[in-house]
């Protein structure tokens, strides 16, 4: 979900958006949230390590809840006929 202001600098979204999808790839997960905090115009990443994100409708409203139960589904589907992938971690040994 955004809580963007009607008053925002376009540069600043696309930084975050830069950014959610630096540390999502960085962290290896398929599902995240991110949240940032703006502060003279510098995005800060303030929460980000939610592999079981919070996704009740009553937290992130109707929309986005039908977005994700839509996309997740869509993702468990696609992912079920895949042939199975790599190992992108491993325990210490």
């Amino acid at each position: 979900y955004f809580d963007i202001p009607e008053t925002h600098d376009d540069a600043i979204l696309e930084n975050v958006r830069t950014g959610v999808k630096a540390i999502c790839k960085a962290l290896g997960y398929d599902l995240n949230t991110v949240e940032f905090a703006v502060r003279d115009g510098i995005p800060y990443a303030i929460d980000f390590m939610n592999p079981a994100p919070d996704a009740d409708f009553h937290s992130v409203g109707q929309e986005n809840f039908d977005w994700i139960v839509r996309n997740v589904a869509a993702f468990c589907v696609k992912k079920a006929k895949q042939s199975r992938r790599k190992r992108q971690w491993a325990p210490n040994v």
